[in-house]
């Protein structure tokens, strides 16, 4: 579980950041953002499940900030932190999670904590690889990133991701990886490099199995991963209420796969 505190007081921060660690412990990554920008740029990189906002953030309000978080992340629980009451009708208006009105006390947090409007599924924690595909791509178990030497090896596993078990050579993981590149020795030796990365990467985070080998052909276990995609395909209403009219939008690969989604739930224009 991933949850960020925002709020451009020093102070103020530090309050809700310690009271959140002490309440959630291991079981959560928390951290502390003093800016708007600051939080925006780190949900891009890895989503939140929970973020406790405080409403005047100096130039860009919490208001609006949470509805960047709700584009990113449709069900995101946002927990307004504020010291002023009259922004309760805007903040419901966007369907928050929660708003706590400041001071307030360990135990008030507990409550929100407790009552998220989104619950966090806990099948999530339980280990395995989650891949998250609407929007930017993200992997992560027990709700922690993967920490990727290189880009293209987070984009190679979101390309098997995307392929949904079937097993794929690599020549065509070269081709997509690089388009405009000659399939030479030169590109094949980096290839071999992505690869490393990619197993060290999963074997790391105890996940290594999710990832099946043979003689140059690769694939992703589809039993062994929870993803948003599979769910939208399966029909669960996770999966569904989860597309946002994008998927893994940081690679032009995913463009085709997405005018198909959005065909299904959007219709044609």
């Amino acid at each position: 579980m991933r949850i960020f505190c925002a709020d451009d007081e020093k102070l103020s921060l530090e309050n809700i950041v310690n009271i959140v660690k002490e309440i959630e412990g291991e079981r959560a990554e928390v951290l502390g953002f003093s800016t708007g920008k600051q939080l925006i740029e780190a949900a891009d990189e890895k989503a939140p499940d929970i973020v406790f906002l405080d409403i005047e953030m100096g130039s860009m309000s919490g208001i609006e900030i949470a509805r960047d978080l709700k584009i990113l992340k449709p069900n995101v629980n946002i927990i307004f932190v504020t010291g002023y009451e009259q922004y309760m009708g805007d903040a419901f208006k966007i369907h928050s999670s929660g708003y706590v009105t400041k001071p307030f006390n360990k135990e008030r947090i507990r409550e929100e904590l407790k009552n998220l409007r989104n619950p966090i599924d806990n099948e999530e924690n339980d280990g395995k690889l989650t891949a998250r595909c609407f929007g930017n791509f993200d992997a992560s178990v027990n709700g922690k990133s993967l920490d990727f030497d290189r880009s293209k090896s987070k984009e190679m596993l979101a390309y098997l991701v995307d392929r949904r078990g079937c097993f794929v050579t690599s020549g065509e993981l070269r081709a997509v990886l690089w388009e405009d590149a000659e399939d030479d020795l030169k590109t094949n030796n980096y290839f071999q490099q992505i690869k490393r990365d990619l197993i060290a990467t999963l074997k790391k985070a105890g996940v290594e199995d999710a990832l099946l080998s043979s003689w140059n052909k690769y694939a992703i276990d589809t039993k062994k991963i929870h993803c948003d995609y599979y769910d939208f395909l399966a029909g669960k209403p996770e999966g569904l209420n989860a597309y946002n009219g994008e998927y893994m939008s940081e690679y032009s690969w995913g463009d085709i796969n997405n005018d198909r989604l959005s065909q299904k739930v959007y219709g044609s224009n």
